[in-house]
């Protein structure tokens, strides 16, 4: 029996397997869904003693990972998912070879096309973070998240990054302080698209459940969007009064109000007389005012009383310069 089996190999098929590389884009696409195929089978689950994934097939499937295919970047994407998740011993790894791409993003300037499809992956990593946190885990929110708002390409990936910082500052809530500072440190001086984005992003962050850590940044906040309703740019000041029509934001205004009132009040009430020949700052200021008139009327008419006793001559000068000549 041993001899009929012999029999059937011939010369060239004794001694080691040789792989033929793949050097066409058909035969590239074939081993990719055939490995595929291998990784998300129920019997494929690698250990330290039993079959394990080469590294550089990692390093592989990062590399096809950046296409301007998004097709193939999602399919690449749940196979990188899938190896992370059963091949415990090459996480580590797997995180390096991800946060090099984040780094020659944020250092060298390097545009990438999967940085959306990165972040996902990272959503998942960071939703199973445990407490107490890592180093490993601070040094992604400050050394990749964080940095990750320089590049101009922002807008690519903004959806995907929010997440990964709203999940993480929900993880670890006694990140945010130090975070927001951070943020507003790298807040966007003439990109009015940025300024959007980052505003939103704060919108996002006085919303998370923590109120005990949101409270010991709500005077630095507020105090931004102070200066936001008073920018030269009237876009961002008139973006900025938008925040009154977010009903979570709301909330967190009226449960703060004693707090929030007196810091945004002058401002919005500057912005309603400085831009008074504009029907849409016009309407937004109105509806800020209103919504501050309901939550706490005494207060608003005391501060009232205060901004119209101190001398607004500016506020008169620049309403004038507005008027189109």
């Amino acid at each position: 029996m041993n001899n009929s089996k012999r029999s059937r190999l011939s010369d060239k098929d004794e001694g080691p397997c040789k792989i033929r590389k793949a050097t066409n884009l058909s035969d590239k696409k074939a081993i990719v869904d055939l490995f595929s195929s291998f990784v998300n089978t129920h019997h494929f689950r690698p250990n330290p003693d039993g079959q394990r994934i080469d590294k550089i097939i990692v390093i592989k499937l990062v590399e096809r990972l950046e296409t301007t295919d998004v097709n193939d970047r999602k399919f690449m994407q749940s196979i990188l998912r899938r190896v992370y998740l059963k091949c415990t011993d090459l996480r580590l790894f797997i995180r390096n070879q991800l946060n090099d791409v984040f780094f020659r993003l944020i250092f060298e300037g390097t545009d990438f096309h999967c940085i959306p499809e990165i972040l996902e992956i990272y959503y998942d990593i960071i939703k199973g973070f445990t407490q107490p946190y890592e180093t490993e885990h601070e040094q992604l929110l400050f050394k990749i998240l964080l940095p990750l708002h320089k590049p101009p390409s922002l807008t690519k990936y903004f959806h995907q990054l929010i997440k990964c910082i709203i999940a993480f500052l929900n993880q670890y809530p006694s990140f945010i302080e130090k975070y927001v500072k951070g943020l507003l440190r790298l807040w966007p001086k003439t990109s009015f698209t940025k300024v959007t984005l980052f505003l939103s992003e704060i919108a996002r962050i006085l919303v998370i459940k923590n109120e005990q850590e949101v409270k010991k940044v709500m005077l630095t906040i507020f105090n931004h969007i102070a200066k936001c309703l008073c920018d030269e740019s009237n876009k961002i000041a008139e973006h900025t009064l938008l925040l009154w029509k977010n009903n979570a934001v709301l909330e967190v205004i009226h449960r703060n109000h004693a707090l929030i009132m007196p810091i945004v009040y002058p401002h919005v009430l500057r912005v309603l007389i400085r831009h008074y020949m504009r029907k849409p700052m016009q309407t937004n200021a109105s509806i800020a005012l209103c919504t501050l008139l309901k939550m706490n009327n005494p207060m608003l008419r005391c501060l009232t009383t205060v901004c119209m006793s101190t001398d607004h001559r500016p506020m008169k000068h620049d309403a004038e310069n507005s008027i189109p000549k």
